[in-house]
């Protein structure tokens, strides 16, 4: 299946099962090359990827490794299940749904950390709608990406812990991210789950109301939007480049920090907007919102790391919106291995902080 021959669609329902059967169908694994494809979703910005790339920072750890740019991060993982790629820039939700149908996917790291105010998105709507908390939604409508994303799941379930279903008191609508804030604007829609960026720019424009944060719908304390995700069977005999590859993203991480508190993130600005393409007061929101924080998670959860505070949560939250349909049964244990990230950790002079926060 040539990348140009594939179609974007999401990790749902029975495109899951083409996963697994992508997966199972024998498909030859690469040898032991250093050169590494990386499926990443462009639609989902990471910082860490993009600046390692730049940086040339997986040079230096022998590693000769290309984006593979789609347009989600379901079809993301769709690449690294069918062998086109050795990673994939994932979402956790994303990999849930695909273990609950037997696909051999294991996450290594976490990415897009959100805390407090600065989460990975928002369920907000103009303050002028009235539209204050969750019970306020009944007979209204709700901009999501789509139906059987993860956030029609979580949402679906919060809704559903107050007496609200969807399709009889809640209308969904599905509304690409681009379109969001147009779409609240002129009324199509009552509310909407926003990237952090959108919601920046409609906060901009008038008064908003945060219903919940992407956190709150997951039932999390805090939030990882993205993970990086191999084949359970390539990690087998390329223990040495998946370590590799994560040191190269320790490296980029450690490059954002030290950038952002020294010089507020000018240098990862320069190097990042040329690739988002954002306007100024774009590029101020991702920055706040996406970027700001980096360097403030050694206190909280260790880097890159993917806390079992956030995975449990976030399993059960998609469990009860009805998004694990398959017969396996999703834990933290058969979905994400930190040994290789802790490997990581000491090729790049890192100490795993086991006092962290969040596990």
């Amino acid at each position: 299946m040539p990348l140009n021959a594939v179609r974007r669609f999401r990790i749902t329902g029975a495109v899951v099962l083409t996963v697994c059967l992508l997966a199972l169908a024998g498909c030859v694994s690469p040898g032991s090359s250093r050169e590494i494809k990386v499926g990443y979703a462009a639609s989902s910005p990471i910082a860490t990827i993009l600046a390692a790339q730049q940086r040339q920072v997986w040079q230096g750890h022998g590693l000769d490794v290309s984006l593979e740019n789609v347009n989600d991060v379901g079809l993301s993982t769709s690449l690294l299940s069918g062998n086109q790629v050795q990673f994939a820039h994932s979402a956790p939700t994303t990999v849930f749904a695909a273990v609950s149908q037997g696909a051999p996917v294991t996450i290594l790291a976490g990415l897009g950390f959100g805390q407090g105010d600065h989460q990975g998105g928002y369920l907000a709507a103009p303050a002028s709608s009235g539209i204050a908390k969750l019970a306020d939604l009944r007979g209204k409508k709700v901009a999501l990406t789509g139906i059987g994303t993860s956030y029609d799941f979580y949402l679906r379930a919060k809704l559903a812990g107050i007496g609200l279903t969807v399709g009889k008191d809640v209308q969904f609508v599905p509304v690409p991210y681009p379109q969001m804030v147009g779409a609240l604007a002129t009324k199509q829609v009552d509310a909407a789950v926003l990237l952090a960026v959108d919601y920046a720019k409609l906060r901009a424009k008038e008064p908003v109301n945060v219903l919940a944060t992407t956190a709150d719908l997951a039932n999390a304390p805090i939030e990882y939007t993205s993970c990086i995700v191999a084949r359970t069977d390539w990690l087998v005999d390329h223990r040495q480049q998946a370590v590799d590859f994560l040191a190269g993203l320790l490296d980029a991480e450690k490059w954002l920090q030290q950038d952002i508190s020294q010089n507020q993130g000018q240098q990862a600005r320069a190097l990042l907007q040329p690739i988002l393409k954002y306007d100024p007061p774009t590029m101020d929101a991702f920055y706040t919102y996406r970027l700001s924080d980096i360097g403030q998670e050694p206190s909280l959860a260790n880097l890159l790391g993917m806390p079992r505070d956030f995975i449990q949560p976030a399993i059960g939250a998609l469990r009860a919106g009805g998004g694990l349909k398959g017969p396996v049964n999703v834990t933290y244990e058969n979905t994400v291995d930190l040994s290789y990230l802790r490997e990581a950790y000491q090729k790049a002079g890192l100490t795993w902080n086991d006092s962290a926060k969040f596990h």
